[in-house]
């Protein structure tokens, strides 16, 4: 019985995971995708600090990144 109460949890963490996968995450989808893509080409050195501020503020002032 004790063996359930561990697995459960784990099986719904997973079912979880595994949908929010298919559908790209929860919130704004595009806004999401376009940060993480930004936050990579950042983490590899392919943008300045800089230019990932800017970018990233100009992102966060659209409106499909807001929602609207």
């Amino acid at each position: 019985m004790m063996f359930f109460w561990f697995i459960l949890p784990a099986l719904v963490f997973l079912a979880l995971l595994s949908r929010d996968r298919s559908t790209g995450g929860s919130g704004n989808l595009a806004g999401d995708r376009s940060e993480t893509i930004l936050r990579t080409r950042f983490a590899r050195g392919e943008i300045s600090r800089a230019e990932y501020l800017h970018m990233r503020e100009t992102l966060r002032m659209t409106p499909e990144h807001n929602g609207e």
